[in-house]
């Protein structure tokens, strides 16, 4: 477990996968190696196995507990799922909900489901499969989404077809949520519950959202795939290969480095190898880990 205090907000983490996972350029088509050999001591072996040739990742879920209520950010890959465009995420049949008793709440407990976006890593546990028939896996949870991600992937779904993945994503871990009349749908920047903001961070996918938690003077950023690994800290301008719209991504990764280079707030990426949240600092042009 792994446990932080952002004032009078806690946070936990939950894991569903960690290790060495992509070879870099397979992740970030800009990929350098004179980049990773002049940051070698920052990024290794917490975030590069040399060994493998991976850059070292999870998929994870953040637990916070704010103003009474439980909030969970991004669901993961989910057991059952159909996946075989990639076989990292197909058929998983892994401990996550027993994960999340290991920090004290059961899926009757989580008062909201935040999906930072909605690609195959972040929604998987929006649903558990019961007599062959996806539900909704936190039955008392109201869902949110952006409008601009829902719209996004509702036309990708249609577009690809039955075997595309978005289609599949869609039908076994959105739509179900829909149809259980579990969802609410994000319009617009600004407060939610005391001490917890959201700001829309398009780039990543076009309704990518972030949520920025301050209590008692700290603030900490839980920003998705806005920043994927550490190597987009020392190089804000390399995309990864899912990055739906290149520009914008690159202009909001800035933006969310740059507010927390200049505040110090600390960052809670979504995929980010222990100690999974990080403080970063401006280095020229460019910023670095703190």
């Amino acid at each position: 477990m792994t446990r932080w205090m952002i004032g009078d907000i806690g946070v936990d983490r939950v894991n569903e996968i960690e290790g060495p996972l992509f070879p870099p350029a397979a992740m970030l088509p800009d990929f350098d190696p004179a980049v990773l050999e002049a940051h070698w001591e920052a990024l290794v072996p917490r975030f590069y196995d040399p060994q493998s040739g991976c850059m070292i990742g999870t998929v994870q879920s953040y637990v916070i507990r704010a103003g009474g209520k439980i909030i969970l950010i991004d669901t993961c890959c989910g057991n059952d799922k159909n996946r075989p465009h990639d076989p990292a995420f197909h058929q998983l049949s892994g401990p996550y909900v027993e994960r999340l008793a290991d920090v004290g709440v059961r899926p009757d407990e989580v008062d909201f489901v935040l999906c930072t976006h909605l690609h195959v890593d972040h929604v998987g546990w929006n649903t558990r499969l019961e007599n062959g028939r996806w539900v909704p896996t936190f039955p008392r949870a109201t869902y949110l989404f952006s409008r601009t991600e829902l719209e996004f992937v509702q036309a990708a779904a249609k577009a690809g077809g039955p075997q595309d993945l978005f289609s599949m994503v869609y039908e076994d871990s959105v739509r179900p949520v829909i149809e259980a009349r579990r969802s609410r749908l994000l319009t617009e920047d600004g407060p939610w519950l005391p001490g917890l903001d959201f700001e829309f961070s398009p780039g990543h996918t076009p309704g990518h959202v972030i949520l920025r938690a301050h209590s008692r003077g700290e603030t900490a950023l839980f920003v998705g795939d806005v920043v994927q690994h550490p190597l987009q800290v020392y190089r804000p301008d390399w995309n990864s290969m899912h990055c739906a719209v290149p520009e914008q991504s690159r202009a909001t990764r800035r933006r969310v480095l740059g507010d927390c280079a200049d505040h110090g707030h600390l960052m809670f990426p979504a995929h980010f190898a222990a100690p999974y949240a990080v403080r970063v600092r401006r280095d020229q042009d460019n910023f670095a880990l703190a």
